[in-house]
């Protein structure tokens, strides 16, 4: 599984986790229960959870002041969330000293060379898992055994306590600690002889309970050893600062463990192999302080400090996780805390489990409230969601109707449009054609009434000459009289012709484009219209029949349609296309 699960993951993952989340939970208080064994009174500190009661305390602050602290606390959780995205590449790096370690080792003759390089190995494996240190420490102690140095023995034997303590596995650290001669060691060695069983008797005061006994028998063991630290180092030693921090965080002086923490850390160069515990033992009394935002800082810089260097023995994953939650930021209190969880099942460290064993039912929980809560979120948002996307279908669908109905009013118009203009255009003929009807009438009106006053004055002439040849019996010349009265004012075909010209200026020109040129005619200088020119000119009047045709020309029918015959013969056109051609 990949050591550092993304937010993400986490909450998808989070429906098989809730399942076995209380198996699990059992699983680690079975892991611990050797160790608890002693101490019935544990599993009821397990179940009081102290987190709860600093979430409570937190959120008694205010909610200006908690959002404040909330705030400052996110960039340190950001970064070591960032550190821990990182983490095969860190892994990658171990694995690689390892490997240049063994490979040395290969080449080892000498036990002093063999011890040294296991000794490094052991380095190594601390950081990674029990197993594999506490093989490097028992082959330590092998190679010690063959230089014959007492020291080297018995600091080989510490190697082993060293992991036993940080693994919870406290019988078999004083178990391994008592196989020690103190009296033949060196001074270092004793030193460090001291310092161990200081730290056994300080890891045994956290995992079982403080009040077990009284007086406080880890707290006299721990004054103990310090005093005899005291004798065989100077007072300015860090060892000695160090133990200072363990003993006022033992008692809860969270304060004066602070002073202590900030001196030693000054002492420590970042490089060293206990500069981040430095750094996480500072934030740990802060946070019993309740300056979580200073916590934070201390704990996020002790975890990335222990990420670069390849660990997966730290607490600071569990401690930024319970701050997390503390502070509000529970989805990603939930992720470091299952970071912690798969640490602790990489270094098989009973001692871990136990300490996720107290915050991990109520992140856990936490978690499971606020993914429901989530969910129930997501599915009121799906809901709601579905029902827009309904009225949004309803509104497409009606617009869809609205649209389909605009359509076919539009249609309709358009068509009603179309038909109002052709009614347009055959009322602008029809006023047109009465327009024409109208020119037409007023100049064959004008002209009737001049023929007829021209007729009448002849008629009146003639008549007076009549009655002077009567008066006078010339009977002779009255027939002659008759004979000359054949003149402009009896000539009906002049008059008709004058009308026509009189209505169509043009006519001759353009009844003669209507023909082949070889058959076109032009009237005699004494003639204004030939007799086909006459006959298709009061056709385009309006006097159509070959009767009517007839008596205005006073010819037969059959000359009438001779004449017809001869001129659509010599057409261009169609006779169809001719008449339509005449009319326009």
């Amino acid at each position: 599984m990949p050591y550092c699960k993304s937010i993400v993951s986490a909450i998808l993952d989070r429906a098989l986790r809730r399942t076995s989340s209380f198996l699990v939970f059992i699983l680690l208080l079975t892991i611990a229960t050797p160790a608890m064994a002693a101490a019935p009174d544990t599993i009821s500190t397990l179940t009081k959870m102290p987190i709860v009661k600093m979430k409570a305390a937190f959120n008694k602050r205010g909610a200006d002041v908690c959002r404040k602290m909330s705030s400052e606390v996110r960039p340190y959780i950001d970064a070591i969330c960032s550190v821990l995205d990182s983490t095969a590449i860190y892994d990658a790096q171990a694995k690689a000293r390892i490997d240049k370690l063994e490979s040395r080792m290969a080449q080892a003759s000498s036990p002093q060379q063999k011890y040294e390089l296991w000794t490094m190995l052991f380095d190594e494996y601390a950081r990674l898992s029990l197993k594999p240190a506490l093989d490097a420490a028992q082959q330590c102690e092998a190679a010690a055994l063959q230089t014959g140095n007492y020291s080297l023995v018995a600091q080989a034997i510490l190697y082993k306590v060293e992991i036993y303590t940080n693994c919870g596995f406290f019988r078999e650290a004083s178990e391994a600690l008592a196989t020690i001669d103190e009296e033949r060691c060196t001074q270092p060695v004793r030193i460090n002889y001291l310092v161990a069983a200081f730290n056994l008797e300080f890891e045994n005061g956290f995992y079982f309970p403080r009040r077990m006994s009284t007086p406080n028998v880890y707290y006299q063991r721990m004054q103990a050893y310090y005093l005899q630290a005291c004798k065989m180092l100077p007072k300015d030693s860090w060892i000695l600062d160090d133990m200072n921090v363990k003993l006022n965080f033992h008692l809860s002086r969270y304060a004066e463990a602070v002073k202590w923490s900030k001196r030693l850390l000054k002492k420590l160069s970042p490089t060293s192999d206990y500069y981040p515990n430095a750094l996480g033992n500072l934030g740990y009394n802060y946070m019993g302080m309740c300056e979580y935002a200073l916590a934070a800082k201390y704990i996020s810089l002790s975890g990335i400090e222990e990420i670069r260097r390849g660990s997966k023995e730290y607490a600071a994953a569990r401690k930024i996780a319970e701050v997390a939650y503390i502070t509000g930021d529970v989805t990603r209190s939930y992720m470091l805390i299952n970071v912690a969880m798969h640490n602790a099942e990489v270094f098989h460290s009973r001692y871990r489990y136990s300490e996720i064993a107290v915050s991990y039912p109520k992140i856990d929980s936490d978690m499971y409230a606020f993914v429901q809560k989530q969910r129930m979120r997501l599915f009121v948002g799906f809901g709601v969601l579905a029902i827009v996307v309904m009225l949004l279908c309803g509104a497409i669908l009606k617009v869809v109707r609205q649209s389909r109905k605009l359509h076919r009013q539009k249609s309709l118009i358009e068509h009603q449009v179309e038909s109002l203009s052709d009614k347009s255009r055959q009322i602008e003929d029809i006023n047109a054609r009465l327009l024409e009807a109208g020119h037409i009438k007023e100049a064959v009106l004008g002209q009737l009434i001049v023929a007829s006053a021209n007729h009448q004055s002849a008629i009146e002439k003639l008549r007076k000459e009549v009655l002077r040849r009567l008066t006078i019996k010339d009977y002779d010349g009255l027939r002659a009289v008759f004979d000359q009265q054949r003149g402009e004012a009896f000539d009906t075909l002049y008059s008709l012709d004058n009308m026509l010209l009189m209505l169509y200026p043009d006519f001759p020109e353009k009844f003669n484009s209507l023909l082949h040129e070889e058959n076109r005619v032009m009237p005699r200088s004494d003639e204004r219209f030939t007799t086909e020119m006459r006959i298709f000119a009061l056709i385009r009047l309006g006097i159509t029949k070959n009767d009517d045709l007839a008596r205005s020309l006073n010819y037969s029918v059959n000359t009438i349609k001779s004449y017809k015959t001869r001129v659509l013969n010599a057409s261009l056109y169609e006779k169809d296309e001719f008449y339509k051609r005449l009319m326009a």
